[in-house]
């Protein structure tokens, strides 16, 4: 392909990306961890400075970065905007890693349905640092390629000295992006690649030399987030929630289910299997089990998901979501790819059909996946709809109750009513307290909302979060409320629910 065309195809994904992302980036409602981050950068770059390490409790670069972007506009769409462009700028990118490995027409397959992955447009979205991991994730691909794996001599110092300064800053935008780092050189033992391989270890040395300033803030984050309770854990829930992610990324269907496994996720999940058993038996007789790409790329996941258990029996599921398996998410794309190009059929007429009948099937989920994204067209909370329905219901000296505490965050964006929120402090203060579903999960937590209710109102509205209407999370709240109350009004929308109390 030839430079002009390459542009034109390049410029055609990003196009198509825009057009699917930006109707999303408009109009979707914030859900609370997109309010978080507003909430943290909202007063600009110092401010973030200040208060990203003890509000987020996670690496601060794409907090610290964000406070400077919104001084220019404080939009949800220009927040989202960021996001956006760090996604256009991962698919130039992936095609160039893509070029490394294929002819033309297969790169650009890949990188098509890169570009259309309804996990990108999700984290397109996200008012979070999920999309400039992805970045950075195919950043230190391509640079990882250069400087170790497929280098040249008059190239690789130059890939080296770019891949340690893009390590750093991997690192201070996302911890687990060290997880990435460490699959690197994981890879390179693999390949026997032992000069690549010391080099490499050098220059990690060298990129966590500049982090250690970073390592006591990981120590109170993490005692923080295990100081009140750790779950229970089990391998076999820990490796479900991994294959979970992995199904994910390779054949998508819903990425945060509204209810029920769907027929097409219970579809999907035996074809995966059939897939993979087939896959296994042709690369054998192929005698392709151990080939290069699919050692180095097996290597990036393996090792990031065995991470991921580690975590797990640190500190639950909670910290292992596929919100944070952005990290493994082009290692996998790869991967998956590798695989569909190492068995392919040998005869070209039946090849050509081979990759129709996979264009085909890809294509299908991915629409339905896309489709299905945001449930209702909403996020979690349903924020802007619940403002906007107590704005219409409401009168004065109602003060509106919210629980979780961390969800007046995302109220607060949209409520422009005549009444109070409350509470209105300490919403970065509280964590599990017991077994996540029972009556224990936020005993002091509910106890202090109830003591923010003004005794003088003989009327409040109360939003509870989808805890109180699925679990026994929320018991003691629901006790106070029949002892003390009657239910004028209820309203449930996405994962929120809304009632309008009177005192009995």
């Amino acid at each position: 392909m030839n430079k002009p065309n390459e542009l034109k195809f390049l410029l055609f994904l990003m196009l198509l990306h825009m057009a699917v992302a930006f109707p999303m980036a408009y109009f979707i409602n914030i859900w609370i961890d997109e309010a978080s981050t507003l909430y943290t950068t909202q007063n600009g770059f110092i401010h973030a400075l200040q208060y990203a390490l003890p509000n987020e409790k996670q690496a601060p670069l794409y907090f610290w970065f964000m406070g400077l972007w919104r001084e220019l506009n404080h939009s949800v769409f220009f927040a989202r905007l960021f996001s956006i462009i760090c996604s256009l700028l991962a698919i130039k990118i992936f095609f160039s890693v893509a070029r490394k490995f294929w002819d033309e027409k297969f790169s650009m397959f890949v990188t098509f349905f890169f570009a259309i992955h309804p996990y990108l447009f999700w984290a397109s979205n996200e008012i979070r640092g999920y999309s400039l991991m992805i970045l950075l994730t195919v950043l230190l691909l391509k640079l990882f390629c250069e400087g170790y794996w497929l280098s040249e001599e008059k190239s690789e110092k130059k890939a080296r000295v770019f891949y340690v300064i893009t390590a750093i800053t991997a690192l201070y935008a996302n911890y687990y992006l060290g997880f990435f780092l460490v699959g690197g050189f994981a890879a390179l033992l693999l390949l026997q690649k032992w000069r690549a391989a010391r080099n490499y270890f050098l220059d990690m040395g060298i990129a966590g030399i500049f982090f250690l300033p970073m390592l006591f803030s990981i120590k109170a984050q993490f005692d923080i987030r295990t100081s009140d309770y750790v779950p229970p854990t089990n391998l076999i829930e820990g490796l479900k929630t991994i294959w979970n992610h992995f199904l994910v990324f390779v054949l998508p269907t819903e990425i945060y289910s509204a209810g029920e496994t769907s027929q097409i996720s219970i579809f999907r999940l035996w074809i995966v299997r059939l897939l993979i058993l087939i896959t296994i038996i042709i690369l054998f007789i192929k005698r392709k089990m151990f080939d290069e790409k699919i050692l180095v790329f097996g290597a990036f996941s393996a090792v990031v998901f065995l991470f991921f258990i580690i975590l797990y029996f640190l500190t639950g599921t909670l910290h292992i979501q596929i919100r944070h398996a952005a990290v493994v998410f082009v290692p996998i794309l790869f991967l998956t790819f590798i695989v569909i190009w190492e068995i392919k059929p040998e005869k070209f007429k039946i090849k050509n059909y081979y990759f129709i009948l996979i264009a085909l099937v890809l294509t299908g989920f991915y629409l339905y996946s896309t489709a299905h994204i945001f449930p209702n067209f909403t996020k979690r909370g349903d924020w802007a709809r619940t403002a906007q329905f107590i704005q219409e219901n409401e009168k004065e000296n109602q003060p509106i109750i919210v629980f979780s505490n961390y969800d007046v965050l995302a109220l607060n964006f949209y409520y422009k009513g005549k009444n109070k929120i409350l509470p209105n402090e300490n919403f970065f203060a509280w964590n599990f307290e017991a077994k996540p579903g029972t009556s224990g999960t936020y005993k002091k937590q509910i106890e202090y909302v109830i003591s923010q209710i003004p005794e003088n109102s003989e009327e409040i509205w109360l939003l509870t979060q989808e805890d109180c209407q699925t679990s026994d999370a929320c018991e003691p709240l629901e006790n106070f409320v029949e002892s003390n109350y009657n239910i004028v009004s209820q309203k449930n929308l996405y994962l929120e629910r809304i009632r309008l109390l009177r005192k009995k």
